[in-house]
């Protein structure tokens, strides 16, 4: 459900923190006994009793998928983990369910509560509401007869018998917002509230006060915006929240902190919206400062098997080229996504040490077939499999056209080709883009429905699709650099732009966060012949990572240029030699916008207007720095070559570990001391990426 604008008070129960966010891990208390046990009341709803709710597609698998991140990456048993969908998931069950966690889990258990569906309202019954309405999920059978959603006040009651101290509350579902305009898969998690005000009489009277207990609210939308069900790189549906949740929580693992799992939302949000051109939710973070850095269930305890650097599935052979990933549908495992195979057993997964590397060719309702496309050893039965690219969606682009003729609409797509390949998405097809006629203007919407993205004069078909042309080519290209994601590695990857308000304030960013600047879209202007350079007319990037690495930036302007921003044959030879930076520093490239810089040049904002995408790899040798920029240099001529380096990049998961007892690689000389009696492994071919994204105006 999303944030609403009243006040909010702290002390309030875990769920009606939750109800009124999206995420509370409740009672992180610093003295808390150490977690016994791990315990997930999972319920997810696509499929309502009611016709006149509309279903949604991405529910179910969003629980399927933190199921199996709990399981693998956070050493919850199976056995405890409760899964509720659709039919299961009726008021009565969801209710009894909530009832045994809270009779079940001791004190020093970790507990993980997560709902995937719709939510509502109702006109709140006892006052405790400033805007006068309780905020609801919707069960399965709600709103059929005489059966009511749960309200706020429900769950409030019912969670205050939680005595873990080491709680997680997930809601991705929301009460507020207008409805979409999106005709494509995309669809908001929100129905009209329930005016059937009887039914919640008794409901609402449950209503406790509770004491002071610290807690976490982590928010998916504020009151204004939605929470929306959609196609994940145009594969599986999923809550857009909850997907960006995993993602975060299969990275940063057990240790992860409110302050880490928040920032990695935004970063994976932020790809999404590049990827479509849309603008999901913006998530929001509320805590007392001092549970900021705690970790979520508190210290690991228990076998270290249970707790694996990666999710991962497990694989059966098929014949000598291909393996089964078993139970794939677990872990968004779709058709042309990049899967490294280890060992059985493994649960460390160091870059470099794969068995062997493949894509995955075809996927069924549960399992899917991996195709390898190079191997170092055999692979043998039970081989672990951990995604590690997500598919390469850089071909042509679905576009919808609607209030021309068809004639037209043909003639006009034709013309486009010319440009960008594109193809027709029909009704209730995924789309990139919706472009609609009004008459005399042109309008493109993003994929959402939700927001439009720019307008201009209808005018000769020529024109008319060298405008859309360039903005479709443009979502092409970004859309092939956000496929070069390692979702594997080990690298830590700060990427910000230092803006003027930031100049005026600390930017040390949080050390081992991986994130995006604080302004997800900062405004640059062009900058004027003459003009003094400033924060608001010449770009500055600050970098940090968590050991030495080789840093590449690339930019794709606002019709989809693609230009090599750093190494660049301008810059000094002292500045960052290959690209180098230091481990655990923050870097600003350039290093000041003074005359004279150390750098040795500037990056000032010209024609044209538009949004930029500025794409920053971090690399953990210079062999694979040196792959990434011989592929971005040849890509503004040939528009397949960023996926060629996705699959060249792949391969660097099988180079294999280097050992080092005595003497550390010149790359990671923080990682090994002279000595050192323990071997320590250098991840040669290691690499992670991170994105800024810039509004350049006039």
């Amino acid at each position: 459900m999303c944030l609403s604008r009243r006040r909010l008070d702290l002390r309030a129960a875990p769920a009606l923190l939750a109800l009124t966010g999206l995420i509370v891990p409740g009672c992180l208390l610093a003295q808390a006994a150490e977690p016994t046990a791990g315990r997930a009341l999972l319920i997810g709803i696509n499929d309502y009793a009611v016709p006149s709710i509309p279903d949604l597609r991405g529910a179910v698998n969003d629980v399927q998928l933190i199921s199996r991140i709990l399981e693998t990456r956070f050493g919850f048993e199976r056995r405890n983990i409760k899964l509720l969908t659709d039919g299961q998931a009726t008021r009565r069950a969801i209710l009894d369910a909530i009832e045994e966690l809270a009779a079940q889990a001791g004190e020093g258990d970790r507990v993980y509560f997560h709902y995937s569906g719709h939510g509502s309202q109702v006109r709140d019954h006892n006052g405790d509401e400033d805007d006068g309405l309780d905020e609801t999920i919707v069960a399965h059978d709600s709103r059929s007869a005489g059966i009511p959603d749960i309200t706020d006040d429900e769950f409030e009651s019912r969670f205050r018998r939680l005595r873990a101290r080491h709680a997680l509350l997930v809601f991705d579902s929301c009460h507020s917002g207008t409805v979409t305009r999106s005709a494509s898969q995309i669809r908001p998690r929100t129905i009209p509230p329930d005016t059937r005000t009887e039914l919640y009489e008794a409901a609402t009277r449950a209503a406790v006060v509770v004491g002071n207990l610290p807690h976490v609210l982590m928010t998916g939308a504020p009151a204004d915006e939605q929470a929306l069900d959609g196609p994940i790189d145009e594969g599986g549906f999923y809550g857009l929240f909850t997907y960006a949740l995993s993602r975060s929580l299969e990275a940063h693992g057990p240790d992860a902190s409110p302050q880490l799992v928040h920032e990695a939302v935004k970063q994976e949000l932020n790809r999404i919206q590049e990827q479509w051109h849309m603008r999901p939710p913006e998530p929001q973070l509320e805590a007392p400062a001092e549970m900021m850095q705690q970790p979520l269930f508190g210290r690991p305890v228990g076998p270290q098997e249970n707790y694996t650097r990666r999710a991962w599935l497990e694989t059966r052979p098929i014949d000598d080229s291909r393996v089964l990933l078993v139970e794939s549908h677990r872990l968004h495992a779709q058709p042309g996504s990049q899967w490294a195979l280890y060992a059985p057993g493994e649960v460390r997964f160091d870059y470099g040490a794969a068995l062997a590397v493949g894509s995955v060719e075809s996927v069924s309702a549960r399992d899917a077939v991996l195709r390898i496309d190079v191997r170092r050893e055999s692979v043998p039965p039970g081989a672990r499999a951990i995604a590690i690219a997500p598919p390469d969606i850089s071909g042509a682009v679905p576009v919808r056209i609607t209030g021309i003729p068809p004639e037209r609409r043909a003639a006009l797509l034709d013309a486009i080709q010319n440009y960008i390949a594109v193809k027709t998405a029909g009704e209730g097809d995924f789309y990139r883009f919706l472009v609609e006629n009004r008459g005399t203007t042109w309008h493109v919407i993003d994929a959402g429905g939700l927001r439009e993205l720019v307008s201009f004069a209808d005018g000769p078909d020529e024109a008319v699709a060298a405008r859309l042309g360039g903005i479709i080519r443009r979502s092409s290209r970004v859309m092939a650099l956000m496929a070069l994601d390692n979702l594997a590695s080990d690298l830590k990857l700060w990427v910000g732009v230092q803006t003027a308000a930031r100049v005026s304030k600390s930017s040390e960013p949080p050390r081992g966060i991986v994130l995006v600047s604080d302004d997800p879209a900062p405004g640059y202007r062009i900058r004027r012949q003459g003009e003094p350079r400033s924060h608001d007319n010449s770009l500055v990037i600050e970098i940090q990572t968590d050991r030495p690495a080789y840093i590449t930036i690339v930019d794709v302007d606002a019709e989809g240029g693609v230009q090599q921003l750093f190494p660049n044959p301008r810059q000094r030879p002292g500045f960052l030699p290959d690209g180098r930076v230091p481990g655990g520093e923050l870097v600003r490239i350039p290093d000041s916008l003074a005359p004279g810089n150390g750098a040795g040049f500037y990056w000032d904002y010209a024609p044209p207007v538009g949004r930029d995408t500025v794409r920053v790899f971090a690399a953990a040798d210079l062999e694979t720095a040196q792959t990434i920029r011989r592929f971005a240099a040849e890509a503004p001529a040939d528009s397949r070559a960023l996926a060629g380096l996705r699959a060249e990049l792949a391969t660097r998961a099988i180079r294999g570990i280097r050992i080092s007892t005595d003497e550390a690689p010149a790359t990671t000389a923080q990682a090994a001391k002279p000595g050192n009696a323990q071997a320590t492994h250098a991840m040669d071919g290691d690499w992670s990426a991170a994105s800024v994204v810039i509004d350049v105006r006039e």
